[in-house]
């Protein structure tokens, strides 16, 4: 595993989305978490662990699994597809990677 990337489970810009998506109407929040709720769904700010908190709160996870990492090998992506778009923006990746050396930006 010393090759491998860790990585949050849960990414800034993911529970971000995620609260945005929730039904307004299940949101009950405290006037204390007024701002930080409006900090979340802004997504112009680099959250601090009360956001992770009340995002995990909103969201009904786990508090451990919003501070929690997984290794990039042991990756498992949220989607219900057959993991062939995934291998279709590695793909995508490579191909800009190669033109960008080729064009000598990187």
């Amino acid at each position: 595993m010393s090759n491998a990337v860790m990585l949050p489970k849960y990414s800034q810009y993911e529970l971000t989305s995620l609260v945005r998506n929730q039904s307004s109407s299940a949101i009950d929040i405290n006037e204390k978490d007024q701002e930080l709720y409006k900090d979340i769904i802004s997504g112009d700010i680099i959250f601090k662990e009360e956001h992770f908190r009340l995002a995990a709160e909103l969201l009904e996870l786990d508090k451990k699994d919003v501070f929690a990492y997984e290794y990039e090998s042991d990756l498992v992506y949220r989607n219900n597809n057959d993991g062939s778009e995934l291998e279709e923006i590695k793909l995508l990746f490579r191909l800009v990677a190669e033109q960008r050396k080729l064009k000598g930006e990187v």
